[in-house]
């Protein structure tokens, strides 16, 4: 197999050298840019298998930098990680639509980076029937991008658009865990005691996020799975972490 190549587009030197220490035990030939105008050039000239970018750059931002990219029918196809350190950054929907393949949070969790490598080369491929299924009903694809890419390619993640949905798919899937919002799972209403009752009858963990206003006014002893309330907002790497540890 010939040599990977791998572009990181990042203003911040420590940034480009922190990732090409955690990338030192891979085959991998690194070049690096420094703005988002350098790193379009390079991506013409070289080629890579792979670009991580940083979003808020001189020159050209990443964004700009993967429009134009985008544009180019060589380099259309090549695998792009972003990165910035505005979690919901307002150009996130349009980066996704534009099939970045990964989005990241800064400052980044090494495992989170290095799970997102390990998908895109497929290295320590996982199938499909081997990982954990979580089913994941949150209100916006920004929050459900971030939580998918916390969780790694360890979870097969299967978005989930409203309470009925859900009820159809748990006729014939059965999942391991299931996160959603308490608000988005009708909490009092009949559709949401049908669900939540189905949830406990298949005795399915279940990580909610309840509003602070309404945490006095609900009773969650109903819920007989292991179950963990997250307060909003929450932290998404804790919410790895305690999946990790129910999911052992």
């Amino acid at each position: 197999m010939s040599q990977k190549k791998i572009l990181i587009v990042d203003d911040d030197i420590d940034e480009r050298r922190l990732i090409r220490l955690l990338l030192k035990d891979f085959d991998f030939e690194i070049i690096e840019a420094s703005d988002g105008e350098e790193g379009v050039m390079l991506a013409t000239a070289m080629q890579p298998d792979l670009i991580i970018f940083d979003h808020r750059m001189p020159k050209l931002t990443g964004y700009e930098a993967i429009k134009r990219i985008q544009m180019d029918s060589r380099l259309k196809k090549i695998p792009i990680i972003m990165m910035t350190a505005q979690r919901f950054d307002p150009q996130m929907k349009e980066m996704i639509k534009m099939d970045v393949v990964e989005y990241i949070p800064k400052p980044f969790d090494r495992v989170v980076f290095l799970n997102a490598i390990k998908k895109i080369f497929q290295l320590d491929k996982v199938t499909v029937e081997q990982k954990k299924k979580i089913f994941l009903y949150t209100e916006s694809i920004e929050v459900r991008a971030v939580i998918k890419t916390q969780l790694g390619e360890g979870y097969e993640v299967i978005e989930i658009n409203n309470a009925n949905e859900m009820l159809k798919k748990l006729e014939t899937t059965k999942p391991n865990l299931i996160i959603s919002n308490i608000k988005l799972l009708g909490w009092g209403s009949l559709e949401g005691k049908k669900l939540l009752s189905q949830v406990v009858a298949l005795r399915i963990p279940l990580v909610m996020e309840i509003f602070t206003e309404i945490q006095d006014t609900i009773d969650i002893s109903a819920l007989k799975t292991p179950d963990l309330v997250h307060m909003r907002p929450f932290s998404v790497e804790d919410l790895r972490e305690f999946v990790e540890k129910i999911l052992k």
